[in-house]
């Protein structure tokens, strides 16, 4: 089992090569908010698009019992297999955002101790 660091390490380092990636795309309108006291990572998207305001959370990940919870992922990437590619194993990521009946079914940690 990776430590706790390792997965900050790893979660940062994914999540600002997918701001990066998107920023370069667009107008620079991602950013990234890292609280590692508390361990929630969350990439924010705001700006304006015309005269709509644009303000939303696309990816937050979370560490919680030695686990990564992906607790919101409103993106096209596949956050879960991206982090496997990263070398974290499929137990120790929970998709949070699914229904804690239905975590069984994903192939992933169901987050229940």
């Amino acid at each position: 089992m990776a430590t706790l660091e390792q997965y900050r390490t790893i979660i940062q380092q994914l999540l600002t090569e997918f701001v990066a990636s998107r920023n370069a795309q667009q107008s620079g309108s991602y950013q990234l908010l890292f609280d590692t006291d508390h361990d929630q990572y969350q990439v924010l998207r705001m700006g304006w698009e015309g005269s709509r305001r644009v303000y939303f959370v696309p990816l937050h990940l979370s560490l919680e019992k030695n686990k990564i919870w992906v607790q919101q992922n409103n993106t096209d990437h596949e956050i879960a297999l991206e982090l496997m590619e990263f070398g974290v194993p499929a137990e120790d990521i929970v998709l949070g955002f699914q229904p804690p009946s239905a975590r069984h079914l994903t192939g992933f940690a169901t987050g229940e101790a």
